[in-house]
């Protein structure tokens, strides 16, 4: 079986013609991620709910993501990266119009669903770039798009509350909605296909595993992290994901063509890239919920905190995710002042001082900023770099499933971090030691997981070039034409 290459005559494109538009896409992506967050009230509010049935607004688009993540991904590198990414764009755009005409919640809590899939649009557009760019502008690119989700984030959800304002809550829901509609475009018109994909059986119990594994384990953490230790129907929900895991586990192990490569995954380059966006994720998704608070928390009410002002943290956010954004997008020019391996060991490093400096040093508004400047570069260098060498060191036919499972895998981080901060402050709340000891457990967690991925980068194989242990192309290059074409996505979609 052959992969589709482009003709060999074709002039590659132009960096700015791959990524211009792709910029474009993944800011809409991050806006929409920001945009509903603040409006979950008003939700609630519109459709006559409670604050508990509210909750399922981001559940369910959460396991919305679990699942079709992966399917999504491995369709990309099946079918085409492009293609995919137009069905899930087409399906999001009619899930956020949804969202603003549903006239019951249970037609909004479907539009959540139908919103799921965005989070599979960079794991296809990091394969996009992976086939069409050298190595070089590809780490480039990734670094500038996964800064570029991030900040638009931020604007989202500046502009949800401003939109709300300005002209209503009903009417600001179309703002998704011609956004998403641009970008309709620019998917359809203007971004390039990747290189084609490859038609293999579809490991359809393997997807499925996964999936139940994934919809399991996050509704068990979520469940956690509401009610806490005691409840039964977390540990039954966690124990299932664990019984459901080891027959998937045999499985695709077994199998010819598996849903998700494990020994790709267990590989001495691949597999420090996992565990250190697993533990990304769990920091950079854990956290932010309790630095914002203890920000915010005012000393000589609540006994702990910084008693900021609410534009002051605001500032401390907006500071910390232009650091961020700095570090993905220089993480290129980086590694090639230091090595790739360097580069990800001076991340996780710098990441976990600024956790250690905070844990020891928090009783000033002066230490937010100080904790940002290491932390925010360093998880930027990590952001920007561990999808573009798990694209690099992928084999070009799972390129999609590779970037999919390390979106998970961030995902899964963070929900666990979630539900296990939750409970150290509960439990901080009770104790004699007060709430300020569980703030500075937290801190102390976060520098300890970076200290982990400082040491498992640094086990870490990494060469210049993709490597050959799986037999895949450096990224860029166009092999010689086959003498049969699979598919090739270039032409077809």
């Amino acid at each position: 079986m052959q992969r589709a290459v482009p003709p060999p005559t074709r002039r590659a494109p132009s960096l700015l013609g791959i990524i211009g538009f792709l910029v474009f896409v993944e800011f809409v992506s991050g806006f929409l991620q920001g945009f509903y967050d603040p409006l979950q009230k008003l939700f609630a509010t519109h459709h006559g709910v409670s604050d508990a049935d509210i909750t399922w607004f981001q559940t369910i688009q959460g396991l919305s993501a679990a699942i079709s993540v992966p399917l999504l991904a491995k369709f990309g590198d099946m079918f085409g990266h492009r293609r995919i990414l137009r069905i899930t764009m087409v399906l999001v755009t009619a899930g956020a119009l949804l969202s603003a005409l549903a006239p019951t919640f249970e037609l909004l809590l479907a539009s959540r669903v139908m919103m799921g899939p965005l989070a599979v649009w960079l794991p296809l557009e990091i394969a996009i770039i992976h086939h069409r760019l050298n190595r070089d502008d590809a780490r480039r690119s990734i670094g500038i798009l996964v800064s570029i989700l991030t900040i638009g984030a931020i604007v989202g959800t500046i502009a949800g509350g401003v939109a709300t304002s300005l002209v209503g809550f009903t009417t600001a829901l179309f703002v998704p909605v011609v956004l998403l509609l641009l970008a309709c475009y620019a998917v359809f018109f203007r971004i390039p296909a990747s290189s084609g994909g490859v038609r293999t059986r579809i490991d359809g119990l393997g997807l499925a595993g996964l999936a139940v594994i994934m919809v399991l384990l996050l509704s068990g953490m979520n469940v956690l992290a509401k009610s806490g230790l005691a409840d039964i129907r977390a540990w039954l929900l966690i124990g299932a994901s664990a019984a459901v895991l080891v027959p998937w586990i045999v499985w695709e192990r077994r199998i010819e063509s598996p849903a998700v490569n494990l020994r790709l995954l267990a590989s001495r380059s691949l597999a420090p890239l996992y565990v250190s966006g697993f533990m990304f994720g769990f920091v950079m998704f854990g956290f932010q919920t309790p630095f914002i608070t203890f920000s915010a928390s005012d000393p000589s009410k609540d006994g702990y905190g910084l008693g900021m002002p609410t534009l002051t943290v605001s500032l401390a956010v907006a500071f910390f995710t232009l650091l961020t954004a700095i570090g993905a997008i220089t993480f290129t020019a980086a590694s090639h002042r230091m090595s790739m391996k360097a580069t990800l060991v001076c991340g996780a490093g710098l990441a976990a001082s600024g956790f250690i400096f905070f844990a020891m040093v928090h009783d000033a508004p002066w230490t937010v900023f100080a904790f940002a400047i290491p932390t925010g570069l360093g998880m930027g260098l990590l952001m920007g770099a561990l999808p573009a060498l798990i694209a690099e060191y992928a084999p070009d036919t799972d390129t999609g499933i590779a970037a999919g499972v390390y979106n998970s895998l961030r995902t899964l981080g963070g929900s666990i971090a979630g539900a296990l901060f939750a409970i150290i402050l509960s439990i901080a709340l009770t104790s004699n030691e007060g709430t300020e000891a569980g703030y500075t457990i937290i801190w102390s967690v976060c520098a300890v997981l970076f200290l982990a991925s400082t040491a498992a980068l640094a086990f870490g194989k990494y060469s210049l070039s993709t490597s050959p242990e799986f037999g895949s192309t450096p990224t860029g290059t166009v092999p010689q034409a086959p003498t049969s074409i699979t598919l090739n996505e270039g032409h077809t979609s």
